[in-house]
């Protein structure tokens, strides 16, 4: 189990106890310091993923736009958990 930010809120209490019925399984939470040592590793290596995205040999995923008065329509997408990408209100 991995714990990435929270973008749902912080996690309530979590019994570690229950782990233990799944196999070898751990609970992480990772952070980026602990695998970049430096602000030269964090640009290098941003420099390459950027590379990737360059060359195509990553694909992005293209945000949606919508006007600022649909708002109410981007929060539905995102409560309704129909969201896998990015979405921009244009004013």
């Amino acid at each position: 189990l991995v714990l990435y930010g929270y973008a749902s809120g912080v996690p309530g209490p979590f019994d570690v106890n229950l782990l233990q019925k799944c196999g070898s399984v751990f609970l992480t939470r990772p952070t980026l310091w602990d695998y970049i040592s430096t602000g030269d590793e964090l640009r290098e290596r941003a420099d390459e993923v950027l590379g990737w995205i360059n060359t195509g040999a990553i694909k992005l995923c293209e945000c949606q736009s919508f006007p600022m008065c649909e708002a109410d329509k981007v929060h539905k997408l995102l409560e309704e958990r129909k969201s896998t990408g990015k979405y921009i209100l244009v004013p």
